[in-house]
């Protein structure tokens, strides 16, 4: 019987089509439901259904990923021809996995008579895995389950939801996203589909042979190592690869992988025995940096700065204006999050701006730091009476204490900021002592660093000492080995001073609640 009706009008229209039968028991199969465009004969919709009826699908029964995806290729237009005149997923009302003959044989005990027996030995719900997962596929078939004891056998009622939380925030409806068309090696499949506007994509990588059949029948799963290609991409772009498990629905690793100068893009696949899911979008721009600071020094100015709260730079700009606003010029691209600008003039003012970079491009600029060369006025040894150490002085301008070199072990500089020379905090003088610097400008402005390293201490707490410069307290019980953070470690402590009358800085160590106080050197930076 062949029953044949047409629609003329050229309103929208929703086709429903249902058949009945008249026993308790049994099944209304269509062989064949054909669409026909009265006006154009040529515009034709078949659906074909070999058997006639969706659930005796031969092999695919035993691979029920491809359910959703022969759906489509085979039974609608046949080899993914259909034209689609409509923007809508195809829904499978309602589907299950029969016996080997209709209605089952032989059956088991295991839910309804026509119901797949063996079902009931995959308890991890390989088969509703493959079968969520393959929905993935452009225009996908998202079905309805009809036997659905195996589900209720096992607690299989989450198995979606790691397909949801990979499929949440993808704007499927934005109308541009089109068939991946993935290019497969090394045995792999996939299916997913790509924004090219946007040069997104997702797709779901599967092993072909981890069907739920080999695992219930025990059949070892070959681990495969291929290359899923997407093709065009931007070329010569960044791309950010998002790596799923589809079971937990969470993301296992992320990557940054370059689009080839055809625009395609790879994905290496190793060892994979199950399935996994893949999210590809533009590598964004990074954060732009925050909290530039400069600190002036001799000659130089050594910048420091913290990344950027959001997406990670792979290095820096740092940029230098002599006034306030620009231009700027790039001095150097840095892995780094700080930086000295060396071997500058001295009493020089400068500006500076720095920005992150990475595969994708420059981030905006951080805030503008600003700091100024500062010429060296006295370098001194402190201790070393009659030894300089270039460019420091030997020791001058003291009152009291006595000094010494009283250690052959090398001082580690690394944790200071424009250090002295290492040979400086071998030296020291200790006890009560007072450095008074002459000559300078009255009431003007100078910065004095005071250098120390603890070279007879062990311990935190066996040395503490107090500091004052024109009569200002700068340092109370100050600990060089808690401050550096160890033994024979230089360590910097700067403060700003202001010249007295007769255009001096005095500055007086004395003792605090433990042991003596020590210095090995002093400058006064103008």
């Amino acid at each position: 019987m062949t029953p044949t009706f047409a629609i003329t009008d050229s309103t929208s229209k929703y086709l429903s089509i249902d058949a009945e039968t008249h026993y308790t028991y049994g099944t209304a199969l269509f062989d064949d439901i054909r669409l026909e465009d009265v006006t154009n004969s040529s515009n034709v919709i078949n659906i074909r259904v070999p058997n006639g009826t969706f659930d005796e699908c031969g092999y695919i029964k035993y691979d029920s990923a491809l359910l959703s995806v022969d759906a489509w290729e085979q039974y609608v237009g046949g080899g993914g021809t259909l034209p689609r005149p409509y923007s809508m997923p195809l829904i499978i009302g309602e589907i299950g996995l029969s016996g080997d003959n209709l209605y089952g044989s032989p059956y088991l005990g295991f839910g309804y008579t026509g119901e797949e027996q063996q079902l009931y030995k995959d308890k991890a719900g390989v088969w509703l895995h493959k079968l969520t997962w393959g929905g993935i596929a452009p225009g996908g078939v998202e079905p309805i389950l009809w036997w659905n004891n195996a589900v209720y056998a096992y607690g299989l009622y989450g198995s979606g939801k790691a397909y949801r939380a990979f499929m949440s925030g993808i704007p499927l409806n934005n109308g541009r996203y089109v068939n991946a068309n993935p290019n497969c090696t090394g045995g792999l499949r996939a299916w997913g589909q790509k924004d090219l506007m946007a040069g997104q994509a997702y797709l779901w990588i599967d092993n072909p042979s981890d069907t739920w059949i080999n695992v219930v029948n025990g059949v070892s799963i070959p681990a495969l190592t291929g290359v899923v290609s997407i093709s065009g991409f931007g070329t010569s772009k960044a791309y950010t690869v998002q790596w799923w498990d589809t079971h937990a629905g969470t993301i296992t690793s992320t990557q940054t992988i370059n689009s080839n100068a055809s625009g395609t893009l790879a994905l290496l696949v190793n060892n994979l025995t199950t399935d996994a899911a893949v999210q590809v979008s533009p590598l964004p721009t990074p954060s732009a940096p925050t909290g530039l600071g400069a600190t002036g020094g001799n000659a130089q100015i050594v910048l420091s700065w913290t990344a950027g709260a959001g997406i990670g730079a792979t290095g820096y700009n740092v940029k230098r204006a002599t006034v306030s606003g620009g231009p700027y010029t790039i001095l150097t691209t840095t892995t780094g999050t700080s930086y000295i600008d060396s071997g500058l003039p001295n009493s020089t003012t400068y500006y500076y701006l720095v920005s992150g970079v990475n595969a994708a491009g420059e981030s905006g600029n951080s805030n503008q730091a600003t700091a100024a060369t500062m010429t060296p006025i006295y370098q001194i040894s402190a201790g070393a009476e009659n030894t300089p150490h270039p460019p420091f002085a030997a020791d001058e301008f003291f009152s009291g204490g006595n000094g010494f070199s009283n250690t052959p072990n090398s001082v580690d500089t690394n944790g200071v900021v424009n250090p002295a020379p290492m040979s400086v905090y071998q030296w020291q003088r200790w006890n009560d002592f007072t450095y008074t610097l002459p000559n300078l400008t009255p009431g003007a402005s100078y910065t004095v660093r005071l250098h120390f390293s603890e070279n007879s201490f062990s311990s935190a707490g066996a040395r503490m000492f107090n500091v004052t410069i024109n009569k200002s307290q700068v340092l109370t019980n100050f600990d060089i080995f808690a401050a550096a953070g160890g033994e024979y470690k230089a360590i910097v402590r700067e403060f700003p001073a202001t010249a007295d009358s007769l255009g001096n800085i005095t500055i007086i160590f004395s003792n605090g609640s433990a042991s003596i106080p020590k210095l090995s050197g002093l400058e006064i930076l103008h």
